[in-house]
């Protein structure tokens, strides 16, 4: 298990007390990973949430009607994914591939709602981290639709 003081530098991890990192640490599993194996995938039931320990993961997503996949972004230490798990969706939106060797904190997603429900702070803070690492995402995403339509503007 990675020392709690290792995990500050985590979004999910930064605004929570050391008792309250150590409770959602002891319902992980820590996992590693070679470089090019497929994590997540798109389609597949969404069951556990991960923060990356060590090394970058690719998002990608299926491109319809082709035989390839798009990246979406790369999420190096410090950083969530499968965190839609642990708000209800139930199959996951993209793959999550290595990049490099990974190594990461796996959490099942029933098992970490249940101590936040039970941790109302706790919930608040996590969710609340959760809030913002898919705010940022979204408007990522946003600025990168945009300038894939200004690109495709002249040729419509």
């Amino acid at each position: 298990m990675p020392k709690i003081s290792s995990l500050r530098d985590s979004t999910l991890f930064k605004n929570l007390t050391d008792e309250q990192i150590g409770a959602v640490v002891n319902i992980s599993e820590t996992r590693a990973f070679e470089e090019d194996e497929r994590i997540i995938s798109e389609g597949e039931p969404g069951e556990k949430m991960y923060l990356i320990l060590a090394g970058r993961v690719a998002i990608t997503v299926s491109v319809p009607g082709e035989d390839r996949t798009e990246e979406l972004a790369t999420l190096d230490k410090g950083e969530v994914f499968g965190e839609l798990s642990l708000l209800g969706r139930d199959k996951r939106a993209a793959n999550v591939v290595t990049k490099t060797e990974v190594n990461l904190m796996e959490w099942n997603a029933s098992a970490l709602n249940s101590i936040l429900e039970q941790d109302s702070a706790l919930g608040f803070q996590v969710m609340r981290s959760l809030a913002y690492s898919l705010t940022e995402r979204l408007t990522s995403t946003n600025i990168n639709l945009r300038n894939t339509f200004t690109k495709m503007s002249p040729l419509i």
